[in-house]
């Protein structure tokens, strides 16, 4: 399953409990840089290192996935 599924999925999980006022820019990050970045990508290769560290080329992560 890739990334960008998964959150579509799980987005209102992901959401619960949070302040009404944060959750639109919660959802916009994730339209915005995180689904169109890492949203090819299956949920299995994505790591804590992956998506964190700037010095992972772009071109890099769309290549693996």
């Amino acid at each position: 399953m890739a990334l960008a599924d998964y959150g579509e999925a799980n987005m209102e999980l992901a959401l619960r409990g949070l302040e009404a006022k944060t959750t639109d820019p919660y959802s916009a990050g994730w339209r915005k840089r995180v689904a169109p970045t890492l949203g090819h990508l299956p949920v299995s290769m994505i790591t804590a290192r992956l998506p964190l560290d700037p010095s992972t080329p772009t071109s890099y992560i769309q290549r693996i996935g």
